[in-house]
């Protein structure tokens, strides 16, 4: 009997530790991220930052990035991605830009950005379950305006267009990711993207005449504030 008991009693003993073994184990497992792919999907609130036609005339947007990710190595994730944004014009500052008055409404004027790249995301703790993190990268963007119509009293005043846009940009990013378990991330971050060369120029369609000149193109800029959640492959 006693040759019995005491192997059940080691056993017993023995019991605990290895409990916390196993749990260590998973805990470990579950934190390690990112895992060999990654993708990713976002929703934020976009400001922009220039030009400052721009930033004065235009709405917020809402942008949607859609990502996929590769894990180079544990610390860092190669990831290429997509964003849309549409920017509506605010027409009590447009109006006070053309210099009308009295009875007016200006329909269209909105403008849609889509930008897409590749990115390198840096995640100096890849292991702990919450991380900072930064993000760089470059791609290109494109650009499209809805013609623009001011009336007054019934009566078109105003009908401008703005020329399509593109080019290249470099954007970054930091933030910080919360591991949820072993396959979902949750995270927030700031982004941010300047658009190469002088062709974006929203002011163009507040031209008060045709015979105007034309305002000069400039840089585009957005910043944007993200939540966004991760799925791990």
């Amino acid at each position: 009997m006693r040759r019995i008991l005491i192997p059940v009693i080691a056993l017993l003993l023995l019991l605990p530790a290895v409990n916390n073994v196993i749990a260590q184990d998973e805990e470990e497992l579950w934190l390690r991220s990112p895992l060999k792919f990654s993708l990713s999907a976002e929703l934020g609130i976009g400001m922009p930052l220039g030009p400052d036609d721009f930033n004065d005339l235009w709405n917020a947007s809402f942008p949607v990035t859609l990502a996929f990710g590769y894990a180079v190595i544990p610390y860092v994730e190669v990831k290429g991605w997509v964003t849309y944004s549409s920017w509506g014009i605010s027409s009590l500052t447009a109006k006070e830009a053309i210099g009308i008055g009295g009875v007016t409404t200006i329909d269209g004027g909105g403008i849609t950005v889509v930008m897409y790249g590749v990115s390198v995301k840096v995640n100096p703790f890849p292991n702990s379950r919450m991380a900072p993190y930064i993000e760089i990268g470059g791609g290109a963007y494109q650009a499209t305006a809805d013609d623009l119509t001011v009336t007054e009293d019934g009566q078109v005043i105003i009908s401008n267009s703005m020329d399509d846009a593109s080019g290249g940009l470099i954007t970054g990013a930091f933030g910080m990711q919360y591991g949820i378990n072993e396959r979902w991330t949750a995270y927030s971050e700031f982004n941010y993207y300047y658009g190469l060369g002088e062709s974006f120029a929203p002011g163009n369609l507040l031209l008060r005449n045709e015979s105007d000149p034309e305002v000069e193109g400039s840089s585009l800029q957005i910043g944007s504030i993200v939540l966004g959640i991760s799925l791990g492959l």
